[in-house]
């Protein structure tokens, strides 16, 4: 019989308490990671099965029944993104996607909401303010049209089963596809992987029912299963011309954006910026026009002020007597002041006599080489003096160089939002987008060119001048027949050249005095030993107009898809569909 003595009792009340701590630890040491895994059970799709009928006008039905473990985590629900946008041959190929219902595996309506944004047709399915755990079966029903893809042989179904943006694994994936009627499919393939994967870790077989059937099993995160499947050509109807032309321009508008523009630039120029009639008659003209001097003449005549008008008033103040021009050879030139007073001068005349000149008066001389990289910011200034001069003194509504700075402005703008686009979003717009915008934007600048709208007065002027410049080009036999012409004098020569320069019809005008007896003016000083005549001064000015405009404008320089499935196109992520999910 066991007995237990004195010193057997010691040795139990000592070391039984430490035996017992050391099990206990050891213990729950064994049993945390059990613990663990009973708490945190990872989030997984069970079982994700699609089953898709297309039908005879291209429309797939497809019902997705989404097996989805949310372990012991509290989650109120999934999503689930379906892309709908496409790139092909670098313009947007929509799928026009349609969800009919959300349900559970009991036909029970499950609460959700969609929106489409950045190409994804995206469900949230689940309640705010409910929390599940375990397994939950969500059943989804949508239909998809224009998923089939055409070629000259036969037709196929190249779709994205699972999508490859599931932020969990996926037990097994599988789908099912049938044809309308008895149809049979031709052939069958199927990828799996990530995106770009050519592996094909899955089964694909033709059942007895026509249709055909695609499983999977252990896709990871980012992995998906993608089927193709191809039939005779003629079982699905192909759109025609005018439906492919309506998805085309419902899925890029912005093609048809230069259309619009367009017919809103012209409406606008029909109702705002189209000059008035005026007499409705050209005659010859023997005098400019409404007293207008070359600089405002050339401005009212093209719509345009620039450095032609300023080398043309410079001549005309040379033939009023107040400055004398000398060539220095190596088109250079020297501008002499001959009067002080500038009294009699209009305001653009004045501001040319400053711009040459320091406006103190104190130089009275001045080249054409030292003007150079320094005039350009006067001739801005004189420039647009100029254009507010016509508006001020009632030939145009507004100031012309301002409108066309609008509608200019308007085609920069859109230059600059077609890249900003590109720029920001550019996996949803493809380059194609530039041509619309940069069309649209040449337009505004070809219209604003033409939108300036000259008032009654302005277009009797401009036909007055239409009729001077005839008078300045026409040959001598044509001048003979004009009614009342005045005698050709050679003061008249160099009195109206300034005018033709701005005109573009100085050597007509000049070849009007060919043979005529002409004395070199007072005003010009050429290069010694030079045979004067008509011709050859006119082609002097016409060379010391373009040397003018060259310097004046001179600046200082800066320092400083629908590819087949089949035959190495097909690949996991391929195709229609896709997309992913998770939980929220």
């Amino acid at each position: 019989m066991f007995s237990f003595n004195f010193k057997d009792k010691e040795w139990y009340n000592f070391y039984m308490p430490r035996l017992l701590k050391t099990a206990i630890f050891i213990s729950i040491f064994w049993l945390l990671p059990v613990l663990a895994n009973a708490q945190i059970t990872p989030e997984q799709v069970k079982d994700f099965k699609a089953e898709i009928a297309l039908a005879a006008n291209s429309e797939a039905r497809v019902k997705e029944t989404i097996v989805y473990d949310f372990g012991a985590t509290p989650r109120h629900g999934i999503y689930r993104n379906i892309p709908y946008k496409y790139q092909r041959q670098g313009v947007n190929y929509k799928l026009r996607l349609k969800v009919e219902s959300v349900t559970d595996e009991k036909g029970e309506s499950q609460k959700f909401s969609r929106s489409f944004s950045e190409g994804y047709l995206k469900l949230k399915i689940g309640d705010p303010d409910k929390t599940i755990t375990g397994t939950k079966t969500y059943v989804i029903n949508y239909t998809v049209g224009r998923a089939v893809n055409y070629f000259e042989d036969h037709d196929e179904f190249f779709w994205n089963v699972t999508g490859n943006e599931w932020t969990v694994p996926i037990q097994s994936a599988s789908a099912t596809v049938k044809l309308p009627g008895q149809t049979e499919f031709k052939d069958l393939a199927c990828y799996t992987g990530e995106y770009g994967s050519d592996l094909s870790n899955c089964t694909k077989q033709k059942r007895l029912d026509k249709s055909a059937e695609f499983i999977a099993q252990a896709l990871q995160e980012s992995e998906g299963l993608t089927l193709v499947a191809s039939f005779a050509k003629g079982v699905i109807a192909e759109p025609d011309f005018f439906q492919n032309f309506r998805y085309f321009a419902a899925d890029n508008w912005y093609f048809f954006l230069p259309l619009a523009v367009w017919a809103a630039l012209h409406y606008w120029w029909l109702t705002r910026g189209r000059d008035p009639k005026g007499r409705g008659t050209v005659v010859p003209f023997y005098e400019p026009p409404a007293n207008l001097g070359p600089a405002d003449l050339g401005t009212l005549w093209d719509e345009k002020a620039d450095s032609k008008e300023v080398s043309a008033t410079i001549i005309n103040l040379a033939v009023k007597g107040y400055l004398k021009i000398k060539d220095l050879g190596d088109k250079n030139y020297e501008f002499r002041r001959l009067q002080s007073d500038n009294s009699k001068l209009d305001s653009i005349e004045k501001q040319v006599i400053e711009a040459l000149f320091d406006s103190t008066g104190q130089k009275d001389s001045v080249d054409l080489k030292s003007l150079k990289n320094k005039f350009y910011l006067k001739l801005h200034i004189i420039t647009n003096d100029l254009y507010a001069q016509v508006a001020k003194n009632g030939y145009f509504a507004e100031d012309p160089q301002k409108v066309k700075k609008k509608f200019i402005g308007v085609g920069g703008a859109l230059t600059v939002i077609a890249f900003v686009i590109i720029q920001i979003s550019n996996q949803y717009f493809s380059f194609a987008i530039l041509i619309p915008f940069l069309l649209s934007a040449l337009l505004f600048v070809i219209y604003g060119r033409i939108m300036p709208q000259k008032t009654v007065k302005g277009a009797i002027t401009q036909e007055e001048i239409k009729g001077f410049r005839w008078f300045l080009s026409v040959t001598e036999t044509e001048r003979l027949k004009f009614h009342n012409a005045p005698e050709k004098k050679p003061e008249q020569f160099e009195k109206f050249l300034p005018y033709a320069m701005v005109l573009g019809v100085e050597k007509e005008w000049a070849k009007q005095f060919e043979g005529m007896m002409l004395s070199q003016p007072g005003w010009y000083e050429g290069q010694p030993g030079a045979t004067f005549n008509a011709i050859y001064f006119g082609s002097i000015m016409s060379h010391m107009n373009s040397n003018m405009s060259s310097a004046f404008v001179s600046r200082p320089s800066s320092a400083g898809s629908g590819a087949s499935g089949f035959g190495g196109g097909g690949f996991s992520g391929g195709g229609f569909g896709g997309g992913g999910g998770g939980s929220w």
